[in-house]
């Protein structure tokens, strides 16, 4: 679940998340309060070292930088070796994601023009089936008149009557 917590503090914040606050957001409760003493005690030591090491001894010299996640891992007793794991796999982890997330942009763009085209194909199917239709009742009109003015097989001279008339009559 880190990875998921991370993914979504990271859309929260606008950034990654340190490490410590993957740890705030994993180790409190609905209430706010710590899961356990040993997370109370770590957040504790972690704030405090911030603390001090925020305290300027000048003011004319600026505020020195606070690597927050190097304090937490070192509060939390994990090697320096393991740290730099650590925020390697967080780091990777990151990236992948982001890489998934534009690929999944990647392929919703595509499933859109694909349903585009499946559309547009129906539609032009629509437009063919149309035209068939309105083909085979030419055709049918066509057979049908034309077996009107066929000579039948009785009386080959025949053919359709036409009568005219004139004003003698």
């Amino acid at each position: 679940m880190t990875i998921q917590h991370s993914i979504d503090l990271e859309a929260e914040l606008g950034c990654p998340p340190t490490p410590f606050e993957v740890f705030k957001l994993m180790h409190k409760k609905k209430d706010g309060s710590f899961v356990d003493k040993r997370s109370n005690d770590i957040n504790e030591a972690v704030e405090n070292m911030v603390a001090i090491g925020s305290q300027m001894t000048d003011e004319s010299i600026e505020a020195p930088k606070i690597d927050v996640a190097h304090i937490y891992l070192q509060a939390a007793g994990v090697e320096p070796k393991k740290r730099r794991e650590l925020q390697e796999i967080q780091e990777n982890l990151l990236r992948k994601n982001k890489e998934i997330q534009q690929m999944n942009e990647e392929m919703q763009k595509q499933i859109e023009e694909m349903k585009k085209g499946e559309e547009e194909r129906l539609k032009r199917e629509d437009e063919m089936q149309y035209k068939i239709l309105q083909m085979e009742q030419i055709m049918c009109k066509l057979s049908h008149a034309s077996s009107i003015y066929q000579p039948s097989a009785e009386n080959p001279s025949r053919s359709p009557e036409v009568t005219t008339h004139t004003d003698s009559e």
